[in-house]
């Protein structure tokens, strides 16, 4: 599958702990303004590979991390 997806959070500190915990696991992704247009609450998101979207969601989840929206891309 190609394109990106956008992992929304409700605060920049939720958006940097998702970075940090991704990281750890191995999971490709990086920090990115939050379009405007899918997130009002705040302005940082992660964009990772739709490859890598579900083990993304599992991961942070499991993590405890609150994870405001989502927004595949298939660009």
């Amino acid at each position: 599958m190609s394109g990106f997806a956008y992992l929304l959070f409700r605060n920049s500190s939720l958006a940097l702990r998702a970075e940090k915990i991704l990281r750890r696991a191995g999971i490709p992704a990086r920090l990115a303004p939050a379009p405007r247009q899918l997130s009002a609450s705040c302005s940082l998101a992660l964009r990772c590979d739709l490859d890598s979207l579900e083990r993304a969601r599992a991961r942070l989840t499991a993590a405890g991390v609150d994870i405001a929206g989502f927004h595949p891309d298939r660009t």
